[in-house]
């Protein structure tokens, strides 16, 4: 009996189709799975816990995310992150102050872009202090200013060197060498802080921006002691392989000025749980650009 090879044909045919139907399907599945969860790593600073957290809101409550947010320093966390073993990272500033202790490049890692720009550390004042007595270090030098001064200048612990670039700046600057440098933690200097703020005491203190002093008060510059900077949203080389465009697009779309990032700090300062909500309440338009690339009238 000869039988047709068409029939065979057509079988041949329609599993090859169910296959494809069955390996299309089974990869879906994967990247629905992918999907379903993103490690986000965030170094252990106070200006970049509100915004870790902000992303995770956003993550989870407008793309049905699941966030593992971990705390990791930076060298650590970027490590991971180049080596795949972790998705998002926030806490790097480039150009960085220092060399971090492993050789990377920007090929292991996905850079999203900036998330705030215009990070300095700088010698500063309430500005309730007149700036036509007090604008620059060599106001300093004056006998009346030095008087309202108590001869003494705060200076932050941080890892940006604050108290030698102040060291370099009484060598060069005449008559600022009969100052007292006061080195303090930050706890105590943002209470030195707040208590002169209260009484209108003059005061001339290092400080970073952003931080939660710039966000709780009218503070102004005389003197940047850094170069600025700005802080880039870093992710796994195949971030976009692993994730959606919507996400990330969103991802490269997030960005807050300068003044947002202290607010955003100030939330965080008062109430770290509803921080991030409160956030998303008050700027709906500038959510809505992150999220579906709307634009911010």
């Amino acid at each position: 009996m000869m039988y047709s090879a068409k029939p065979l044909a057509q079988f041949v045919i329609a599993f090859l189709a169910f296959v494809i139907l069955l390996t299309s399907t089974v990869s879906f599945v994967n990247v629905a799975a992918a999907e379903e969860k993103i490690d986000l790593y965030i170094a252990p600073k106070t200006e970049y816990l509100p915004i870790g957290e902000l992303l995770s809101y956003l993550l989870d409550s407008r793309f049905d995310l699941e966030v593992n947010e971990k705390i990791q320093y930076l060298d650590i966390g970027l490590r991971k992150i180049a080596n795949g073993k972790g998705d998002l990272f926030i806490g790097l500033k480039l150009p960085p102050a220092r060399e971090v202790s492993w050789n990377y490049s920007l090929y292991q890692l996905c850079d999203l872009g900036p998330i705030y720009e215009d990070v300095i550390s700088g010698l500063a004042t309430p500005a309730y202090v007149p700036e036509e007595k007090l604008s620059s270090p060599e106001d300093l030098a004056g006998s009346n200013i030095k008087a309202r001064l108590h001869d003494e200048l705060i200076v932050y612990e941080s890892e940006e060197k604050l108290l030698e670039e102040m060291k370099k700046l009484t060598r060069r600057v005449e008559g600022l060498g009969d100052y007292k440098l006061v080195e303090l933690g930050e706890m105590v200097a943002n209470s030195e802080l707040n208590r002169a703020t209260r009484n209108n005491e003059w005061l001339i203190t290092t400080l970073k921006r952003p931080s939660i002093p710039f966000s709780l008060y009218d503070m102004r510059f005389i003197e940047e002691l850094t170069e600025g900077q700005s802080v880039h949203l870093f992710g796994r080389r195949t971030l976009v392989e692993k994730y959606s465009s919507r996400v990330t697009q969103f991802l490269s779309r997030f960005y807050l000025p300068i003044e947002l990032i202290n607010e955003l700090i100030r939330l965080h300062d008062e109430d770290k749980r509803s921080a991030a909500r409160k956030f998303v309440d008050e700027h709906p338009a500038l959510v809505d650009y992150w999220v579906k690339g709307v634009a911010v009238l």
